[in-house]
């Protein structure tokens, strides 16, 4: 057999296999549910051979990985095919420069050891906060609400509740990195009805704040790291030619 025939027949075998990974997921696998679909009790390097293919996946923000449940999963996120190299690269460029960049201290600018507020709260209320970055943290607002449909879904849910609640403008309980400073908990103490309620309010604050991080995580600041662009537009994108794929 040729050096050409064995290629094509490497490539087909990719193909198909790429196929039946995303044919599978549709639901939340393990990778050793994925792996199975090729190997029976598969082993550690057959298990990376099959990693190989998720990353792939991931790389073009097909499929994401749950760090909590350890599993895989579509993303439904649609691709943005671009005429030319030169056309990805500048929005590839653009999306580094929203997401990832901060000359003052040399790290992406989401990087939550750095952050006096959450990178929602950033975003969401870029018009609230005095920032340095805040026309940034507005167009990352505007390629979500304009092509992130289920992190906008969530956002808005959030902001609600936010707003509802007197925040971001009130500082108490004041809004941090990590949750919220309660100082209606005291120890040794039994809270009142309206502290409950508050209390209830928080958590559930707390708990959409989680879930709209990880979602940002993994649907935006990990493929723009790897060298993809973000999804839809803002106002200080690049003039960039492409069709969406999905």
């Amino acid at each position: 057999m040729s050096t050409g025939s064995n290629m094509k027949e490497i490539k087909n075998e990719k193909w198909e296999r790429t196929k039946r990974i995303k044919e599978f997921l549709r639901g939340s696998k393990t990778i050793n549910e994925i792996a199975g679909l090729f190997y029976e009790n598969p082993s550690n390097n057959e298990k990376r051979n099959i990693y190989n293919y998720l990353k792939q996946l991931m790389n073009l923000s097909e499929v994401e990985y749950n760090t909590k449940t350890k599993t895989y999963q579509k993303t439904g996120i649609r691709k943005r095919i671009f005429e030319s190299k030169a056309d990805l690269d500048q929005a590839v460029i653009h999306a580094k420069y929203l997401v990832l960049s901060d000359a003052e201290k040399g790290t992406q600018r989401y990087d939550y050891r750095y952050l006096t507020k959450s990178v929602v709260d950033l975003i969401i209320f870029y018009d609230k906060f005095n920032e340095m970055d805040s026309q940034l943290d507005k167009c990352v607002y505007q390629h979500i609400e304009s092509d992130y449909y289920e992190i906008f879904k969530h956002l808005q849910k959030y902001k609600k509740l936010m707003i509802e609640n007197g925040f971001p403008e009130k500082r108490l309980p004041k809004l941090t990195v990590k949750g919220f400073e309660r100082p209606f908990l005291r120890e040794g103490e039994e809270l009142t009805e309206k502290e409950k309620e508050q209390e209830k309010t928080l958590q559930e604050i707390d708990a959409l704040r989680g879930l709209i991080d990880g979602l940002i995580d993994r649907q935006i600041i990990y493929p723009v790291s790897e060298g993809q662009p973000l999804l839809g537009e803002c106002e200080q994108c690049p003039h960039t030619r492409f069709h969406v794929k999905h």
